[in-house]
Protein backbone atom coordinates (compact mmCIF):
# COMPACT_ATOMS: atom_id res chain seq x y z
CA UNK A 1 0.00 0.00 0.00
CA UNK A 2 1.09 3.30 -0.67
CA UNK A 3 1.65 6.10 1.26
CA UNK A 4 -0.52 9.36 -0.17
CA UNK A 5 1.90 12.39 -0.05
CA UNK A 6 0.71 16.22 -0.70
CA UNK A 7 3.14 17.54 -3.34
CA UNK A 8 5.25 14.88 -3.39
CA UNK A 9 7.28 15.83 -0.06
CA UNK A 10 5.20 14.85 2.94
CA UNK A 11 3.20 12.37 4.08
CA UNK A 12 0.03 12.69 5.85
CA UNK A 13 -0.46 9.40 7.39
CA UNK A 14 2.26 7.14 9.19
CA UNK A 15 2.81 4.84 11.79
CA UNK A 16 4.04 5.77 15.10
CA UNK A 17 6.60 3.09 16.76
CA UNK A 18 4.12 2.26 19.01
CA UNK A 19 2.17 0.56 16.29
CA UNK A 20 -0.71 2.98 16.26
CA UNK A 21 -1.29 5.60 13.04
CA UNK A 22 -0.95 9.08 13.15
CA UNK A 23 -3.09 11.29 10.32
CA UNK A 24 -1.51 15.06 9.47
CA UNK A 25 -4.34 17.60 9.75
CA UNK A 26 -6.40 18.80 6.29
CA UNK A 27 -4.86 21.87 5.95
CA UNK A 28 -5.83 23.66 2.69
CA UNK A 29 -4.39 27.26 1.44
CA UNK A 30 -6.54 30.37 0.93
CA UNK A 31 -9.68 28.74 2.16
CA UNK A 32 -12.82 30.74 2.99
CA UNK A 33 -14.69 29.70 5.96
CA UNK A 34 -17.45 32.13 5.50
CA UNK A 35 -19.13 34.91 7.81
CA UNK A 36 -18.40 33.09 11.24
CA UNK A 37 -18.67 36.23 13.78
CA UNK A 38 -22.98 36.55 13.00
CA UNK A 39 -23.65 32.55 13.55
CA UNK A 40 -21.34 32.74 16.43
CA UNK A 41 -22.65 36.25 17.78
CA UNK A 42 -26.17 34.33 17.24
CA UNK A 43 -25.33 31.04 19.22
CA UNK A 44 -23.65 33.10 21.93
CA UNK A 45 -26.80 35.06 22.61
CA UNK A 46 -28.98 31.87 23.02
CA UNK A 47 -26.14 30.83 25.38
CA UNK A 48 -26.62 33.49 27.30
CA UNK A 49 -30.58 33.30 27.75
CA UNK A 50 -29.67 29.80 28.66
CA UNK A 51 -27.31 30.24 30.83
CA UNK A 52 -29.76 32.91 32.80
CA UNK A 53 -32.54 29.71 33.09
CA UNK A 54 -30.09 27.54 34.82
CA UNK A 55 -27.94 28.48 37.43
CA UNK A 56 -26.39 25.14 37.76
CA UNK A 57 -25.38 25.59 34.53
CA UNK A 58 -24.09 28.91 34.51
CA UNK A 59 -21.66 27.45 37.52
CA UNK A 60 -19.97 25.06 35.68
CA UNK A 61 -20.28 26.77 32.38
CA UNK A 62 -18.37 29.36 33.86
CA UNK A 63 -15.61 26.57 35.77
CA UNK A 64 -15.02 25.53 32.56
CA UNK A 65 -14.56 28.38 30.64
CA UNK A 66 -11.69 29.51 33.49
CA UNK A 67 -10.02 26.35 33.51
CA UNK A 68 -9.77 26.40 29.77
CA UNK A 69 -7.96 30.06 30.10
CA UNK A 70 -5.66 28.88 32.85
CA UNK A 71 -4.96 25.64 30.49
CA UNK A 72 -4.16 28.47 28.14
CA UNK A 73 -6.30 26.82 25.21
CA UNK A 74 -7.91 30.35 24.44
CA UNK A 75 -7.26 33.84 25.13
CA UNK A 76 -10.18 36.77 26.19
CA UNK A 77 -10.40 39.00 23.48
CA UNK A 78 -10.76 42.54 24.70
CA UNK A 79 -12.72 44.74 21.72
CA UNK A 80 -13.81 41.91 19.73
CA UNK A 81 -14.54 45.04 16.65
CA UNK A 82 -10.87 45.13 16.55
CA UNK A 83 -10.06 41.57 15.15
CA UNK A 84 -10.87 41.06 11.07
CA UNK A 85 -13.41 38.12 10.26
CA UNK A 86 -10.51 37.22 7.78
CA UNK A 87 -8.18 36.59 10.83
CA UNK A 88 -9.72 33.25 12.24
CA UNK A 89 -12.72 31.68 12.91
CA UNK A 90 -15.00 32.52 15.47
CA UNK A 91 -15.96 28.72 16.95
CA UNK A 92 -19.41 28.72 18.05
CA UNK A 93 -20.07 26.08 21.74
CA UNK A 94 -22.49 25.31 23.70
CA UNK A 95 -23.21 23.05 26.76
CA UNK A 96 -25.01 19.41 27.59
CA UNK A 97 -25.62 18.59 31.08
CA UNK A 98 -25.08 14.76 31.52
CA UNK A 99 -27.02 14.19 35.06
CA UNK A 100 -25.49 10.84 35.06
CA UNK A 101 -21.87 11.73 35.57
CA UNK A 102 -20.64 12.90 39.00
CA UNK A 103 -16.77 13.71 37.69
CA UNK A 104 -17.73 15.58 34.43
CA UNK A 105 -21.52 16.92 34.92
CA UNK A 106 -21.08 19.23 31.83
CA UNK A 107 -19.72 18.46 28.46
CA UNK A 108 -18.86 21.30 26.53
CA UNK A 109 -19.45 21.19 22.64
CA UNK A 110 -17.81 23.24 19.92
CA UNK A 111 -19.56 23.28 16.40
CA UNK A 112 -17.22 23.59 13.45
CA UNK A 113 -20.15 22.80 11.02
Amino acid sequence: MKCLTVKNTLKIHFRKPCGRYSVSLPFKENINLGDSRSISSKRLDQLWRRLDRDHKLNNLYRNFIEEYLSLDHMEQITNIDDIASEEGFFLPHHGVLRAGSRSRPLRVVFNGS
